[in-house]
């Protein structure tokens, strides 16, 4: 099981302490982290960005703070989207049956009664981060793509989304290459699907090993098309990084299952902007579709850009 990070969020650091003791054992080999309640919670929550919060649902707080209890801070958490996911696990007294019916109403995934009985926390723990496992698992295989084992097309519209609005926000350079397999019907006719399955991963493999920056984001788009996101990137460094994957290509070889040496070249189409108010992200791949289609025309095995914003403020 991997080491998951656990926050507990009380007002009061000495059971907060004891909790941390009945979950730092061996066996339970997370990182736990604890928290009192203060004007600064919700951010310390965000920035921590736990795999699971044990939060005290009655709570001390500063009536000078803006954080009235912990059904306020479920209630914020379920309602901010970049802490909606993390699953929380709710505390209270043995009796107070309505503060755990409403705790699960709000969205907490299970409760834990004081005073505490070492052996249910650590299971309901456990429990919650098998749970974490499974639905991680699920997601991998939903946003990944099983031949080439990079991310799917799914996995790219959720990617591009999240840079785009970053991309906006901090008016940065943002670009896109889409890549095509030329001929490949031709390749696949020739040499049978099953090694056109070996040239689809030999191509995915040359794209992980040349794109290393943490931020590159590749994936397949679908068929014999890949695509890759270079966030905070010119038009300049884009169409270098084009060219090196489409030469990388050209001069790598794909073995067949009785040793022949056969080969494939790659069309690329790249477009660079900073996005504006009135610039869509469709629009922005459909100018890259359209420098991938011309390069293509022009006859194919070459990097073909689109006219960028920065060329406008150049």
């Amino acid at each position: 099981m991997q080491k998951r990070s656990i926050l507990i969020v009380d007002d009061s650091a000495l059971a907060a302490r004891h909790l941390q003791n009945i979950l730092g054992t061996e066996k339970y080999d997370h990182t736990i982290i604890s928290t009192v309640i203060d004007s600064n919670t919700m951010s310390e929550i965000e920035k921590i960005n736990p795999d699971l919060i044990i939060l005290d649902l009655i709570l001390k707080c500063d009536p000078n703070i803006d954080i009235k209890n912990g059904f306020d801070i479920l209630s914020r958490l379920m309602g901010n989207p970049d802490t909606k996911q993390i699953p929380v696990i709710i505390v209270s007294g043995l009796s107070d049956v309505e503060s755990e019916k409403r705790g699960l109403e709000l969205g907490a995934v299970d409760f834990i009664s004081k005073p505490y009985e070492a052996y249910k926390v650590q299971l309901r723990v456990d429990l919650q981060i098998r749970m974490l496992e499974y639905l991680n698992k699920v997601i991998e295989l939903s946003t990944t793509d099983q031949l080439t084992d990079l991310p799917n097309r799914r996995s790219f519209d959720e990617r591009i989304n999240i840079e785009w609005n970053r991309a906006k926000r901090g008016q940065l350079p943002t670009c896109v290459l889409i890549l095509d397999i030329d001929n490949f019907k031709v390749y696949n006719d020739t040499e049978g699907h099953l090694q056109g399955d070996v040239a689809l991963k030999h191509v995915a493999q040359i794209l992980k090993k040349r794109l290393k920056r943490a931020t590159d984001f590749v994936s397949r788009w679908g068929g014999e098309e890949f695509v890759v996101l270079l966030s905070e990137t010119h038009r300049t460094g884009a169409l270098l990084v084009a060219e090196e994957v489409r030469r990388a290509i050209e001069n790598s070889v794909v073995l067949t299952a009785d040793g022949r040496e056969t080969r494939v070249t790659v069309s690329i189409g790249v477009n660079s902007t900073i996005p504006k108010s009135d610039c869509t992200i469709d629009d922005f791949l459909v100018e890259a579709d359209n420098a991938l289609y011309k390069a293509k025309e022009e006859g194919r095995n070459r990097v073909v850009s689109a006219k960028s914003e920065e060329d406008d403020e150049a």
